[in-house]
């Protein structure tokens, strides 16, 4: 039997033997390309499904009909909206960011003779900031 590729057209002659009544894979050598063949006078069954039946969904409750299951709610009841904590977490972080900071130019300020002392640039810094 000839086989042609659909992608490149290289020409393959395969024996009946080796495709059998069934749908066999190829690949190309050439291209690399994988497609079905199937032997002349092959005919694939057809596949039945069974029909899905799907019920009708219920019908959604009204909400403006008071429930009898529920108590109505209370007028002074008000619903506040969830707290992400996520975002708690990053307003704590910038928070502890700036304080650490705060704390480290603070530390500056006070320790300016001793830090001036063991690095001597550091000099410009405070005269430029007009602490020296």
């Amino acid at each position: 039997m000839r086989i042609e590729c659909p992608s490149c057209q290289t020409i393959y002659e395969v024996p009946d033997a080796l495709i059998g009544p069934a749908p066999k894979m190829m690949r190309c050598a050439r291209c690399a390309r994988e497609w079905t063949v199937t032997a002349p006078g092959f005919v694939p069954e057809p596949v039945v499904f069974a029909p899905v039946v799907i019920p009708p969904l219920p019908e959604p409750p009204s909400f403006t009909e008071p429930s009898p299951d529920l108590d109505p709610p209370h007028p002074a009841v008000v619903a506040r909206p969830q707290s992400n904590p996520v975002e708690h977490g990053i307003m704590l972080g910038w928070l502890l960011s700036l304080l650490v900071i705060a704390a480290l130019l603070v530390a500056m300020y006070f320790f300016r003779d001793a830090i001036v002392a063991a690095w001597p640039p550091s000099q410009r810094l405070f005269h430029g900031l007009g602490l020296r």
